[in-house]
């Protein structure tokens, strides 16, 4: 049937059932709408409410008014009526102004459950506080933000080992894929200043850099992302072993290896590598603290010659060093090829040597042959051992001399028959015993069967006067 408009105080029932499906309401409005249309429900002492199409916004509004139903155009909105609904189904855009509130505590444990259902994607412009736990096929954050974290976890009061983020399941993994930034880094921060990060720069090297100071030390610790190179910007310190399959090269002034002992098992150690040219003296310095000086074994630049000894050099030192030439002691020795076999004591033979050994042994005469260019100065020695005489030139020992002139003249005796040439002196007579001038009392004359003042007996009288200056040659016969 046909609904007419009637005015306001017409209906007044404490209940009012209308079997019509449709209501139609401002239905003589015509060109723009210009006013509110809907339902105010009146309560008394207590604020009215309405449900109203608000032209204004265009949409429909659930309000708190002060309005009676008697108003014609807006109606006054003082504010947002809640709506509490078992379900809502919306197929455009939903704009709540307040709070929703979901008194509904089912807990989610898929797409389909829970106390709100999205079919699509939720945007959230300001803060989203979840007091559970959020499950969830995937998260994407996109932000704008410049001075405030994306994402951001608080956690205070978490045991040790549980972790403010925990990503669990076969393929645990953390992606950073930045599209344009320099550094993509995880940043660990003990405060705005102290913190330590790990990432990867523009060339895409991986890197673990600090900050402290206000700087950040970008050399800290990176690895070559083509090469797989490490470069390291500072002290390493490693408390366990170290091994290195590969080449170990150090670029620096200095290399200190501090250990008891150490092992290389090279078979070649090259010193000075990559020298063009030296100047520098090479080698070893062992450091012996306040025992002494320390010792070296040096190749001497400047002599060409290695040298064992003590210096007052150290490690530090280079160019020319002075070093003080110190005691050797080996087994054995070899010079030029040759095994040298002479024992300590026989090399000492040799010591205070001062000239040319071979050319003072060729002035010496032979141990046997050889002939006396000189007279040999015995002094009070004796020349002992003597054989006897087998030559005319032969000497004779004492005791040889004494057997054979004790037995007189004669053929018998042990010289053969011998002259004896002499020029007389000045004087006249030659004493052939004393070889002086027979003028004086010492003077022995030789009569036959006589004897000269050594006691050898002359077979025969021999005159010794002759002229001046004449030579005379006396056969002195056999005598013994």
């Amino acid at each position: 049937m046909a609904f007419t408009r009637p005015k306001a105080s017409q209906i007044n029932f404490d209940v009012t059932n209308i079997s019509d499906p449709l209501i139609r309401l401002n239905s003589a409005e015509t060109g723009n709408a210009d006013k509110d249309a809907g339902f105010v429900i009146e309560r008394g002492d207590d604020t009215n409410v309405a449900i109203i199409y608000d032209e204004s916004a265009d949409q429909f509004a659930l309000v708190n008014t002060t309005e009676t139903g008697s108003t014609s155009g807006n109606v006054t909105i003082a504010s947002y009526a809640g709506l509490q609904a078992g379900n809502i189904n919306n197929t455009g855009t939903l704009t709540v102004s307040g709070a929703v509130n979901f008194n509904d505590t089912t807990g989610s444990t898929s797409t389909t459950t829970g106390a709100l259902i999205v079919d699509g994607g939720v945007a959230i412009a300001e803060n989203l506080f979840v007091g559970g736990t959020i499950d969830m096929d995937r998260l994407s954050l996109t932000s704008s933000q410049t001075t405030v974290p994306p994402l951001r976890l608080t956690a205070n009061s978490l045991n040790d080992g549980v972790g403010a983020l925990r990503i669990d399941g076969s393929q645990a993994d953390i992606y950073l894929n930045p599209s344009t930034a320099t550094h993509t880094t995880v940043t660990f921060a003990v405060n705005e200043d102290q913190r330590l990060a790990f990432g990867m720069d523009n060339s895409s090297d991986f890197y673990i850099t600090r900050r402290t100071g206000g700087a950040w030390y970008d050399d800290t610790f990176v690895i070559d992302r083509d090469t797989g190179e490490l470069r390291y910007g500072y002290d390493l310190t490693v408390a366990g072993d170290t091994t290195v399959t590969g080449n170990l090269t150090v670029n620096g002034t200095t290399t200190t290896i501090s250990t008891t002992n150490s092992r290389i098992s090279d078979s070649l150690i090259e010193l000075n590598n990559g020298a063009t040219s030296n100047t520098n003296d090479l080698g070893f310095i062992f450091e012996r603290g306040s025992t002494g000086n320390n010792a070296a074994i040096i190749w001497d630049e400047s002599a060409d010659v290695f040298v064992l000894g003590t210096t007052t050099a150290t490690g530090d030192s280079t160019g020319d060093l002075t070093v003080t030439a110190g005691a050797l002691s080996i087994g054995s020795l070899t010079l030029g090829g040759t095994l040298v076999t002479a024992s300590a004591a026989e090399l000492n033979y040799v010591d205070g040597v001062t000239s040319n050994i071979q050319t003072q042994i060729d002035g010496k005469l032979a141990l046997t042959g050889g002939t006396m260019s000189g007279a040999i100065a015995m002094g009070s020695n004796r020349v002992t051992n003597v054989g006897d005489p087998s030559e005319a030139q032969d000497v004779v020992t004492k005791a040889y001399f004494e057997a054979n002139a004790s037995s007189g003249g004669g053929a018998s005796g042990g010289f053969t028959s011998s002259t004896f040439t002499t020029t007389p002196g000045a004087d006249g007579d030659f004493d052939l015993a004393k070889q002086q001038d027979q003028t004086g009392s010492v003077e022995t004359p030789f009569e036959a069967a006589g004897s000269d003042a050594f006691g050898v007996s002359l077979g025969e009288v021999y005159s010794m006067m002759e002229p001046l200056g004449s030579t005379i040659t006396l056969d002195l016969g056999v005598f013994t």
